[in-house]
């Protein structure tokens, strides 16, 4: 409102406050409203006469949704088989709630995940240090390769290597994943790979 009221064009006002071109407009109309002219004026008011200026009648958000047990979500995420937030989110939406009540949209749904995550320090970055270490596996899913003679699908799985400081990757094919195939796949990352 105080910005508002020194003329500030809604363009500053955004990039300052970091708010929305909606919530200006609703601030200029209050400031019309209650007949505000002066940032003297705006600056007298305590917190809770600046939320009455801008109550709107609705309920508190924490009881309009439906909850979530974010603690059950984050551990579901966690562990050898973790689950997706679309699942999660999929699970949440077959909850039940008060009749009054909805439920969070999926992208309010993965920020309450994610300041939960956050806030209780959930995750742990890991430093990698350069050339010291080299990640591993064979990539999910087989892939097949046609031959356009005669037709014949073959079967390869792709085993991929990565080096994690510099996000390097070297991924080849191969007929299976027995270890002469392993082997032969970890010698060609040292010597085709850098």
């Amino acid at each position: 409102m105080s910005l508002l009221l020194q003329d500030r064009s809604y363009r500053d006002i955004e990039a300052i406050a970091g708010c929305s071109h909606r919530t200006i407009a609703k601030a200029k109309k209050v400031c019309h409203d209650q007949g505000l002219t002066a940032t003297s004026q705006v600056d007298a008011l305590s917190a809770e006469e600046i939320d009455g200026l801008f109550a709107d009648g609705r309920k508190k958000p924490s009881g309009e949704f439906v909850p979530i047990d974010v603690a059950a979500m984050v551990k579901k995420r966690s562990g050898r088989k973790k689950l997706p937030l679309r699942v999660l989110w999929a699970n949440y939406l077959d909850t039940d709630g008060s009749p009054c009540q909805r439920h969070y949209s999926y992208q309010r749904f993965c920020q309450i995940i994610g300041e939960y995550v956050e806030v209780n320090e959930l995750t742990m970055r890991i430093a990698h240090v350069p050339g010291h270490t080299m990640q591993v596996d064979w990539a999910g899913t087989a892939m097949a390769i046609f031959d356009p003679v005669t037709g014949n699908r073959t079967r390869v799985s792709v085993f991929v290597a990565s080096l994690p400081y510099s996000g390097m990757v070297f991924a080849c094919g191969c007929l299976d994943e027995k270890m002469p195939n392993w082997l032969d796949a970890h010698l060609q990352a040292f010597v085709d790979g850098g």
